[in-house]
């Protein structure tokens, strides 16, 4: 889940995420909810988890460097 809402977040990137598990759903802006194929109802999420704070930046392999005088 860290992934793809750093994605969303980071990047703009839309995910579009089926579920049935409300831990996961709990991370969406909007949850649409579906009955027989038709929409029962359409609601934005107003506390989305993991929203809170940013993910940590990605790793980069570059090797550090010390300056010394």
């Amino acid at each position: 889940m860290e992934l793809l809402w750093g994605l969303n977040v980071n990047h703009g990137i839309t995910v579009l995420m089926v579920t049935h598990e409300a831990d996961m759903a709990a991370y969406a802006k909007r949850i649409v909810h579906f009955v027989d194929g038709v929409v029962e109802s359409d609601t934005l999420n107003p506390h989305p988890a993991g929203l809170q704070a940013p993910p940590p930046p990605a790793a980069t392999d570059a090797p550090k460097t010390v300056e010394t005088a």
